[in-house]
């Protein structure tokens, strides 16, 4: 499944899930080289989960589980709680 109809949606495979409250959750995951082209200094060579909240907040984690394309709504959910928020830093 894709979506390319905005810059806050993934541009690959992508999985919907939704939180206990019923808000409806993206997340993908994004490669160490897109992860070089987002920061300015090194990744260390980690991939990340991307999640994107249904208030538009952006969130990453890392390492990727293993099998995350596989784990149920509540256990993403659980992931997406514990990942970082992420403010992606645009070229000046």
């Amino acid at each position: 499944m894709t979506d390319q109809t905005s810059d806050a949606t993934p541009r690959g495979p992508y999985r919907r899930f939704t939180d206990d409250a019923g808000g409806n959750w993206l997340v993908w995951r994004i490669s160490e080289r897109e992860v070089e082209e987002i920061r300015e200094e090194p990744s260390l060579g980690r991939a990340w989960l991307i999640f994107l909240s249904p208030n538009g907040e952006t969130r990453r984690l890392a390492p990727v589980p293993a099998g995350w394309r596989r784990l149920t709504d509540a256990e993403l959910h659980t992931l997406a709680e514990a990942a970082k928020p992420f403010t992606q830093r645009r070229p000046r």
